[in-house]
Parts: C-alpha cells; structure tokens; sequence
C-alpha cells in the first residue's frame, strides 16, 4: 500500500472523501502501485486494459506492437517502459485506476476509470489528487501532467487544485501540468 497523500495533500483528499461520503457509503481505499503489487488480479487487470485501449488515443498507436504479447509478458513490457499505474483495490479485485507513464523528469496521466458502485460519486476527483500527490513525492519528478486539460473531469479538478496550489507548494496550469519545483534552466 502507498499513502499518495502527502502534507496539505492529504487534508485535501479527506475533505474531498468526506463530501463525497454523504453521497456514497462506499468506503474508497488507497491505492496500490502496480509495479510494487504484481498480484494475478492487478497483473489481469492491466492486461485488459491494455487490450482495450481508447482506440483513438495515444496509447493505443503507442503500444499496438505490444498487443500480441501474453498477459504476463506483456504487462512486465510496459513496466519497463516506464509505464506504471495506481490502482483502487476493493475485496482483492481492481475497481479503478490512474496510469501513468514516466518520461525523463515527469510523470504523464493518460487513463483514469472507476467501476460501479463507485462511479459518478466523485472519486475520479480523489484518484487524480492521488495521482498529483504521488507524482510530487516521487524523487526526481518535475512535473506531472492530468491528461491535455480538454476534458470537463480534467478542467474541475485542475480548477480545484489550483485553489490550493500555494499550500501545496505547486503551480497549476490549465493544460494539465502541474509543477513541484522550478523550471530548470
């Protein structure tokens, strides 16, 4: 288990669960990464999705060599080419995630999805602040981006981020990027 809320971060995401408990009762754990928890469900879990990419996103014309590879293989691939993810464990099988890919110094979001019961209460909001946080606490990490910030989920949360960007140390830029420590150069 990783704790991605860090600091400032993580009264944010208790007061995020917290207005989202009087919606839904249905309590939302931590995530786990899935590099660091290879259990047979997680490992199913990644290979589904990347079979099924959004046939019209980047992903899917990145990764269409890999698509052959059995499930094992294939997800062992994508760790070792930087791609990683957060994953929202409810009695041992998947129900949700973020992945993400590192590149160089940062960290690129590009798939967040929850299962029923827990979709359309909001959590994507917390599993994207989980994101940001892990992104900031991960050594070596610049910045991480949420997506292109084209997408009315993406643009909330950005917006509600930046309400807290001085607390939290970090810079929010309408295009997804949010920045933990000063442009280099």
């Amino acid at each position: 288990m990783i704790d991605p809320a860090v600091g400032h971060a993580a009264v944010i995401r208790c007061g995020l669960l917290s207005t989202i408990g009087r919606r839904s009762q249905r309590p939302f754990a931590a995530p786990v990464l899935a590099s660091a928890h290879r259990t047979v469900a997680v490992r199913d879990y990644l290979a589904w999705w990347a079979t099924h990419p959004n046939p019209a996103g980047t992903f899917a014309a990145r990764t269409r060599w890999l698509r052959w590879l059995p499930g094992g293989w294939l997800v062992t691939t994508m760790f070792a080419l930087g791609y990683d993810g957060l994953i929202y464990l409810d009695g041992g099988g998947a129900v949700g995630h973020v992945f993400f890919q590192r590149r160089g110094r940062e960290l690129h979001a590009f798939s967040t999805a929850v299962s029923p019961p827990f979709e359309g209460s909001g959590y994507s909001v917390v599993m994207l602040l989980d994101f940001v946080a892990y992104a900031a606490a991960c050594p070596g990490i610049e910045r991480a981006r949420v997506g292109r910030g084209a997408n009315n989920v993406t643009q909330r949360f950005l917006q509600r981020l930046a309400q807290h960007d001085q607390e939290l140390g970090w810079r929010v830029e309408p295009d997804g990027w949010v920045h933990f420590a000063p442009p280099s150069g």
